[in-house]
Formats: C-alpha cells, sequence, structure tokens
C-alpha cells in the first residue's frame, strides 16, 4: 500500500509599483488537498497490533 496525495487549487497574485522604490503586493492562494491510506505510513505497526488484539 502507498500513500496517495492529491492536490489542485488555485493561486492569484497582484503586484504594482505606484511609485519609484514602492512594491504592493497582494496575493491569494486556495487549495484543496487529499491523502488516501495514510495509515500505512503513520502507524506501519498497526497490522500487528490489530491481528494481536483479534
Amino acid at each position: 500500500m502507498s500513500v496517495r496525495s492529491r492536490s489542485k487549487g488555485y493561486e492569484l497574485e497582484f503586484v504594482a509599483n505606484p511609485i519609484r522604490g514602492w512594491t504592493t503586493r497582494l496575493a491569494f492562494t486556495h487549495s484543496d488537498r487529499s491523502r488516501d491510506n495514510f495509515m500505512a505510513e503513520a502507524h506501519p505497526y498497526l497490522p500487528t497490533t490489530l491481528a494481536f488484539f483479534q
């Protein structure tokens, strides 16, 4: 089992130089992330422990 990670989203950035020596920056980011099968990564001993208690 391998860990699968998926991510999608968008970024928006606006940069302006209103006068010499001044820079204005506005940024926005939105992302949606999901992970599958993360227990194999986080707890590799879990199957052994479950087998013991069953």
